[in-house]
């Protein structure tokens, strides 16, 4: 319990090195004493941080392993959520219908016999998968109902334009603010200075941009595409002339796509990922141009 709950702690605070090793240190434990939920419990963690730290086919590996955990006990808060984290990961290497399959699998679960939490979560999952595939309006209606959740702000933040999507994102930064989410305020920030950017306030984009950055850089990985707010910082130096600079941050932007997409073997998913996955062809096509 100890080793998990530092592990926790750490997770929630970035320092995502750290909490793998704590949750590392508790499986052996927890498969000693024989509780397989405290072990499916640390599987889905280890999985998170894998997630977190970008290596989603790894985070599958944990997920399938939860996965076989969740049959033999029967647990269907535990099943919805895992079902949550694996379509989040298939959703991040671009394999947008198996994520839809899934999220809908741990929705169907969740209506079955799940609590308002898991229903709430495997809404939130779906939406955000489906605003992946641009599939908006479908989206939002999944999103609009778990309004609670910091994450689902920021996915309306991201398909929204202008004052509502400033809006979306601004409550999305005064939950993670509540909760502890680090990466959705980031996220949050980077969204903030693109709108901030297209409306021509370059002053209020230099400053989010500048702080979403720095922030990523002290947590150094987060749940969710760095690259965006690498792109993000890029953009603003960029239009503001300080051409040398964007250079070097939409250079780190795709050497971050690069590393991501060397971590998956199967070659029609690392094509997905580099093709699908928003925002990375942009971020690749700026090889031609800057």
């Amino acid at each position: 319990d100890s080793y998990s709950l530092l592990g926790r702690v750490a997770h929630l605070w970035g320092d995502h090195a750290r909490a793998r090793e704590h949750y590392e240190a508790s499986l052996p434990l927890q498969r000693e004493v024989g509780d397989l939920v405290g072990e499916a419990e640390i599987l889905d963690r280890l999985g998170l941080v894998e997630v977190d730290l970008d290596d989603f086919c790894r985070a599958l590996g944990y997920f399938d392993q939860v996965a076989d955990l969740c049959t033999r006990l029967g647990h269907r808060h535990m099943e919805v959520r895992l079902l949550a984290h694996r379509a989040t990961a298939l959703r991040w290497l671009g394999c947008y219908e198996e994520a839809e399959e899934t999220a809908r699998r741990g929705l169907e679960l969740a209506h079955e016999g799940g609590s308002r939490a898991s229903l709430s979560t495997a809404e939130m999952t779906l939406g955000v998968v489906l605003a992946a595939m641009g599939r908006l309006t479908e989206a939002i209606r999944y999103l609009m109902s778990a309004l609670e959740k910091a994450r689902i702000w920021l996915s309306l933040a991201e398909i929204s334009e202008g004052e509502e999507a400033a809006d979306c994102a601004q409550r999305a930064r005064e939950l993670a603010a509540r909760t502890g989410l680090v990466h959705v305020d980031i996220l949050a920030l980077a969204r903030l200075a693109e709108i901030a950017l297209d409306d021509g306030d370059s002053s209020s984009a230099d400053r989010m941009s500048a702080e979403a950055l720095a922030k990523l850089y002290k947590h150094g990985s987060i749940q969710g595409p760095e690259e965006v707010v690498l792109y993000a910082r890029g953009r603003v130096l960029a239009t503001a002339g300080r051409n040398r600079e964007a250079s070097a941050i939409f250079e780190e932007a795709q050497e971050t796509i690069r590393t991501k997409a060397d971590r998956i073997e199967d070659p029609e998913v690392r094509q997905r990922f580099l093709e699908d996955v928003h925002p990375n062809p942009a971020i690749l096509e700026l090889e031609l141009t800057t």
